[in-house]
């Protein structure tokens, strides 16, 4: 009877020529094993390693190294133990160390803060001491002026003629006392046998006009924080007609960042003590000008001009105005302040920083002024 095609099977061709393949190739590979065999024990019977002596050579040289990795095992175990315990021994000592380190650098920041409040010390006393020695500079200058002045009068006194004098000048004796408050000082000179007039409110005025009108034509800021360019201002100052009367001719100059005023004396300014008792004086007009409850007169006077001085007193004694004299032995010229807040020279310079305050601790307070003895007034006398 006939299969039907269902029952029929696949056919295996395939799969036979695929196993006799595979196992043609496993033949040619062991066949070429073979071959390598053959040729690496061969080659392995040329060499010395098959040898005999050799063997027990590699046999005890290898029974030698199992001994020696014993041995060093023992010796890693035993440097393992003395090491857990170093280890110990050495984080305590670190730990000790890290604790002396703190206390140290503790220490440090303490002797820091007292090196710091030594220096602000020795900083305050240095100043008080440049202090001290200008006062005391001061007091020499006034002392040598006076000094000079009596010399001057001992001179005098000696090339007298045996007949006496002339005539004798009255004067007050001094009697140093304030002057009344809200009195204004007028300065007036007497240096190289003459009196300049110091009409310094006048001139004060007309230097601050000038300034003005040279802020104005160079586009000038006048701002005290800012500052104004020092240069520009005192070139256009000076440029022009100079600012005066007939004592004095005006100069601008700086003080750090403070304009100051000199009052330059004029070469045929100024009036001799001959011309003071003549009776028409410019003096003496500008005297009677004065308004004597506003104003006082402030003679600073030079060892060479104790003449004119006392014959321009004598004038303000007439006039009821109060007046007082001081020695001078500068050789420079009369100063002043501009009278004015708004100009300085160059920007405000940046205040120094305060040392930083340790925590939990106050800022350290300034020492209080040393108390010193009042000095007595001698405005007028």
């Amino acid at each position: 009877m006939r299969r039907s095609k269902k029952e029929t099977g696949a056919s295996l061709d395939s799969l036979l020529d695929t196993l006799t393949n595979v196992v043609g190739i496993l033949v040619i590979l062991v066949t070429v094993m073979q071959l390598g065999v053959g040729e690496a024990v061969q080659r392995i019977a040329e060499t010395d390693s098959v040898r005999p002596e050799v063997y027990d050579d590699a046999l005890a040289k290898r029974i030698e190294l199992m001994r020696q990795r014993v041995e060093l095992e023992k010796r890693l175990e035993v440097f393992q133990k003395a090491d857990r315990i170093d280890l110990r021994v050495l984080l305590r000592n670190i730990e000790n160390l890290e604790a002396s380190l703190a206390v140290l650098l503790e220490g440090k920041e303490k002797v820091n803060l007292e090196m710091l409040e030594l220096r602000n010390r020795q900083e305050e006393a240095q100043r008080r001491l440049e202090e001290q020695k200008k006062e005391a500079e001061k007091a020499e200058t006034e002392l040598n002026a006076a000094q000079d002045l009596l010399a001057k009068l001992k001179s005098k006194l000696a090339d007298a003629p045996a007949g006496g004098y002339r005539a004798s000048t009255i004067i007050t004796l001094p009697n140093p006392r304030s002057a009344p408050e809200g009195a204004v000082p007028i300065p007036i000179l007497c240096r190289e046998g003459r009196v300049h007039f110091v009409d310094n409110l006048s001139l004060q005025q007309a230097a601050l006009k000038k300034i003005e009108a040279v802020g104005k034509r160079r586009n000038l800021v006048f701002n005290p924080d800012i500052g104004v360019d020092k240069e520009i201002l005192i070139g256009e100052f000076h440029r022009g007609a100079a600012l005066g009367d007939d004592n004095f001719e005006l100069k601008l100059t700086a003080s750090g960042r403070n304009p100051k005023l000199v009052f330059q004396r004029k070469k045929d300014g100024g009036e001799t003590a001959e011309t003071l008792r003549g009776g028409r004086s410019k003096f003496e007009r500008r005297i009677r000008q004065i308004d004597k409850n506003r104003f006082y007169a402030q003679f600073l006077v030079w060892p060479d001009s104790f003449e004119a001085y006392i014959e321009a007193r004598k004038l303000c004694s007439d006039r009821d105005l109060l007046a007082g004299w001081k020695a001078q032995t500068a050789n420079a010229e009369y100063t002043e302040d501009l009278a004015t807040d708004l100009i300085r020279f160059g920007p405000k310079p940046i205040p120094k920083p305060k040392p930083p305050t340790p925590p939990g601790q106050e800022p350290p307070k300034p020492p209080p002024p040393p108390k010193r003895p009042p000095l007595p007034e001698s405005d007028i006398d």
